[in-house]
């Protein structure tokens, strides 16, 4: 009862908070068969697993909140949803763009809804393929590590041209179609916030791991890195019985070098023959 009223008088903030429930979801999901594979000692590649995951659960949620709606006289009362949806799929899940899944999906979805035969889904369906395509090209050609303004600004075009279609379609007034696009507005600006705090928590995770295991001099791996690599391919041998090999040269000669010729020869040439060895290693 009290959710019913909740979801009654303050349908914005329940949005918000379903949207982050939903993101929360997927991560403790996602970490779960992660370490369920990891018990099983399966390698797989985690951004694959991630993808496939990410699609099964949005596509899962997407159907049985559109079942628990069909047939109804407001079946759009999930459009902000299926527009973030999209943002999830594109952006979060980064499922490589090779995959051309989207189109059928949303031929699926239409088929699902008995709305193949209905122009106006058809031309929602156009909207959310450009709308897809759009966020794809944006992330595969920007410079920024996370185009906030631009994710923002191409969302906010694509809602407003999905809601108009579903204003056509379900003869929605003027006052509902405002405070519905107005709703998808502070939802986009909620979700890309969300996922531009994620990107920078990861860079600075990603630094602090970088200077952690690279040498200030050689910018090369340093032990702490040998150690993390080493006990991951030793296990991984272990558990497929594998063989591998590994080198490993003396340095000490490079302190006549300092005795003979000075400190900053020494850093120079230990920092250029930690460049070569890396530059070969990764030839290899």
């Amino acid at each position: 009862m009290l959710t019913k009223i909740f979801l009654d008088n303050a349908p914005l903030i329940a949005s918000l908070f379903f949207i982050m429930g939903a993101f929360i979801v997927f991560q403790i999901l996602f970490a779960g068969v992660r370490l369920i594979l990891k018990v099983r000692r399966r390698n797989t590649d985690r951004y694959l697993l991630r993808s496939i995951l990410g699609i099964i659960y949005i596509l899962s949620l997407l159907f049985i909140m559109q079942l628990s709606i069909r047939g109804k006289n407001q079946s759009w009362i999930y459009v902000n949803f299926q527009l973030v949806s999209i943002i999830f799929y594109t952006v979060i899940l980064s499922v490589p763009f090779k995959y051309h899944l989207f189109g059928p999906i949303v031929v699926a979805f239409m088929a699902f809804n008995s709305a193949l035969t209905s122009w106006e889904s058809w031309c929602l369906a156009i909207v959310l393929i450009v709308f897809y395509y759009s966020l794809n090209y944006i992330k595969n050609h920007t410079k920024n590590k996370f185009p906030f303004l631009s994710y923002l600004i191409v969302s906010l075009i694509s809602g407003f041209a999905y809601w108009f279609f579903v204003k056509v379609k379900f003869s929605i007034s003027n006052p509902m179609f405002f405070r519905q696009v107005i709703y998808l507005f502070i939802i986009e600006l909620f979700t890309f916030g969300y996922i531009a705090i994620l990107y920078t928590d990861l860079e600075s995770r990603a630094a602090l791991f970088r200077d952690a295991t690279h040498d200030k001099l050689t910018h090369a791996y340093n032990y702490d890195a040998f150690d993390i690599d080493f006990r991951s391919l030793f296990k991984d041998n272990v558990i497929s019985d594998g063989k591998f090999t590994m080198m490993m040269f003396d340095i000490d000669h490079f302190k006549s070098i300092n005795d003979t010729y000075g400190h900053l020869s020494w850093g120079q040439g230990f920092a250029d023959s930690g460049r070569g060895c890396t530059d070969c290693t990764r030839k290899k």
